[in-house]
């Protein structure tokens, strides 16, 4: 399977996850309230005396704007905002400046990594609806970050140190510069000297996709559901150890050898748990 078959079977997999698509016959209006099932309202504190409920109390916040609701400016995009990729970059700034100017009346303690997963899971889930999709239209579009994409760059840093190596900047790569996803703020500048940029994560993105013949927005298709397997498969051998006394290095651990050890952890973890015949 190439990473094209791979590709389609991860597309495929996601539009079944979500195939319970509702009556919504507006691509745009339902790719969006899909995406803000994705803003975490959990950890979003409303500004005081604000009460918006959910999805549909949160869409109609940001969309009800003829003029500037982020509807528009969706159906507004078009072939001037995919031609480059700084033309895309610029649209898609404005976008989220638009967006949290919105959600900071609403909300506190908005930055533009809560208003890229708004408007980045838009585009993911525009590619999952249309059923004929000009994959120009998605060329230039960037990751969606979250927990998953930043564990994931870092966990991969030898792999991303070339692409990091063409920025020039003065700084090894370090983890200490990661910000939380929903924390991250828009800079061309990359480094602030404390914090990695949202820009910068988009840029080692693009640098990595380079050669490898898929955009940004594919790329997350295939990483996001890998890496959070493996983090769940890392997690349970490490608490199952912890049960058995047994040490060992899962983050040496490739996906094949992982998936042995779930194995043989099962079967000795069955055997400690299982006493109703004892008794």
């Amino acid at each position: 399977m190439d990473i094209n078959d791979k590709l389609k079977y991860n597309v495929d997999c996601f539009k079944e996850r979500y195939n319970q698509w509702d009556d919504i016959e507006d691509p745009f209006e339902k790719a969006i309230k899909k995406a803000l099932g994705d803003f975490t309202f959990r950890t979003t504190k409303k500004q005081e005396h604000i009460d918006v409920k959910g999805v549909e109390g949160l869409y109609k916040q940001i969309c009800s704007d003829p003029n500037n609701s982020l509807i528009k400016r969706f159906k507004d995009y078009g072939v001037d905002n995919y031609s480059k990729k700084e033309v895309f970059d610029e649209w898609h700034k404005t976008t989220c400046d638009a967006l949290m100017n919105v959600l900071k009346n609403l909300y506190q303690s908005i930055h533009y990594g809560k208003a890229q997963k708004i408007v980045n899971m838009t585009f993911k889930y525009l590619y999952c609806i249309s059923n004929d999709r000009n994959d120009n239209y998605y060329k230039y579009c960037h990751i969606p970050l979250d927990s998953i994409i930043l564990d994931w760059i870092w966990a991969n840093k030898s792999v991303f140190q070339d692409a990091y190596d063409k920025f020039n900047m003065c700084v090894l790569f370090q983890h200490q510069y990661f910000e939380n996803w929903s924390n991250l703020d828009y800079s061309n500048d990359k480094f602030d000297g404390n914090r990695y940029s949202y820009m910068f994560f988009q840029e080692l993105i693009r640098a990595f996709c380079e050669d490898k013949k898929i955009t940004p927005l594919q790329l997350e298709f295939l990483v996001w559901p890998q890496f959070q397997w493996e983090k769940a498969a890392k997690e349970f051998c490490k608490q199952t150890e912890n049960m058995l006394n047994i040490n060992s290095n899962m983050d040496e651990k490739s996906a094949n050898k992982l998936l042995n050890s779930i194995y043989e952890l099962l079967e000795n973890k069955l055997i400690l748990i299982d006493w109703k015949n004892d008794l």
